[in-house]
């Protein structure tokens, strides 16, 4: 199944992302899942509008890790 451009009123899909902590696991898929969006290649490439999350801040071993990865 391909994805459409947009959403079913034809407008980008937001998607928010929530941990049960909200310390690190939501604002790492925030920051993975944009990376993903921005890739012409990505089935999500001009499908989503706004990417958010709820998490209140990113430790630096969480900025470690998506650097390394």
């Amino acid at each position: 199944m391909e994805a459409s451009a947009s959403g079913a009123n034809g407008d980008k899909i937001s998607v928010l992302f929530v941990c049960l902590g909200n310390i690190c696991r939501s604002t790492m898929a925030e920051g993975v899942f944009r990376s993903i969006v921005k890739d012409p290649a990505s089935p999500y490439y001009n499908l989503i509008g706004t990417v958010d999350s709820c998490g209140t801040g990113t430790e630096s071993m969480v900025i470690d890790t998506l650097t390394k990865n």
